[in-house]
């Protein structure tokens, strides 16, 4: 089987999800991935060689993170594409 993979927000509904996909993924004895999207600003197209960072959806993840699970569960990184 492949990985189980969920998308999350701040939502209690999300919250759920999340807790089901890791009860499956362990179940499975699989990956787990989990997925947060947002939309890029404009403004990070506008000027070319100039990266936007969005310090405000930072803090939401952060703080929604921190709220349902106890710690910050958003990486600082550079996001990946796998």
């Amino acid at each position: 089987m492949g990985d189980v993979v969920v998308g999350v927000d701040d939502s209690e509904a999300a919250g759920n999800a999340l807790r089901y996909a890791i009860e499956e993924a362990t179940r499975r004895g699989c990956k787990l991935k989990i997925v947060h999207a947002w939309r890029v600003p404009a403004t990070v197209y506008a000027i070319p060689g100039v990266v936007i960072r969005d310090e405000a959806e930072e803090e939401r993840c952060a703080d929604v993170s921190s709220r349902r699970f106890g710690s910050s569960a958003c990486p600082r990184a550079s996001p990946s594409r796998s």
